[in-house]
């Protein structure tokens, strides 16, 4: 169960990785278990917990990752009960090859980037988003 002091820890590189929300935060659950050489050995609910979605629609996302060679997937066999075991790929590369280490913009393959770069940044203007730094104290 996911107790209210429980986190996740989304690192800027996995956005580039071609996977959106539910996924993504699986993707950094399993990454942040395993990135130290360990690995997630938890359950498909703690999943479900965090992403609010349903146990098919986990599974599928641990099998498309899995397919994409994001994660790795293991059975393993304990007193006569099968569990699975997840590693992400990342965490297992040399620290000279991770993806932390590399230009943001290598990350991306072409085919992505081109979904990604749909024209100039915009979002709300200042006075929607943001305050000023410093107020006028004697209004």
């Amino acid at each position: 169960m996911v107790d209210n002091a429980s986190f996740v820890r989304i690192e800027f590189w996995m956005t580039k990785l071609g996977i959106k929300d539910h996924q993504l935060i699986i993707y950094a659950i399993i990454h942040g278990f395993s990135r130290d050489g360990h690995c997630y050995t938890g359950s498909q609910r703690y999943f479900r917990e965090w992403t609010g979605k349903a146990k098919s629609t986990v599974i599928e996302a641990l099998n498309d990752m899995k397919k994409r060679g994001l994660i790795v997937v293991k059975k393993v066999c304990i007193d006569g009960k099968f569990y699975n075991v997840y590693y992400t790929t990342e965490s297992r590369k040399p620290e000279s090859e991770r993806l932390i280490n590399q230009n943001p913009s290598k990350i991306i393959s072409p085919d992505i980037w081109s979904e990604i770069q749909t024209g100039p940044e915009t979002g709300p203007t200042r006075s929607e988003n943001q305050t000023p730094r410093f107020r006028n104290q004697t209004r």
